[in-house]
């Protein structure tokens, strides 16, 4: 079958590709501090949830609530909300009139 279909093989060597790097930023913001945690899987999710077909340049904010942050980062709701303040004072992101967070760099 691969030999018939080689464009599946490479479909999924791919998707492989993708998962193995998506997993090794996973570890190595698992030995960083909250903020960098924090910023690095909003970065992280903003990446997988981006539409390919989009013509805006900039991404929609994410509907990501503290608890949900806490549970992909595992940090504890406190402290991502304390680091989320940090991130919006030092302009690294913003969060718009429906409590949506905007990435800013």
């Amino acid at each position: 079958m691969i030999a018939a279909h080689p464009e599946v093989l490479v479909r999924l060597l791919k998707k492989l590709s993708a998962r193995l790097h998506d997993y090794e930023q996973k570890l190595r913001l698992d030995m960083s501090s909250a903020k960098e945690k924090v910023l690095g899987e909003l970065k992280r999710y903003t990446k997988k949830k981006r539409n390919p077909f989009s013509m805006f340049k900039t991404d929609a904010p994410l509907a990501l609530t503290h608890e949900k942050i806490a549970e992909l980062t595992g940090l504890n709701r406190v402290t991502v909300t304390r680091t989320l303040k940090l991130l919006k004072l030092q302009g690294d992101i913003d969060v718009d009139e429906h409590g949506r967070i905007v990435l800013l760099r």
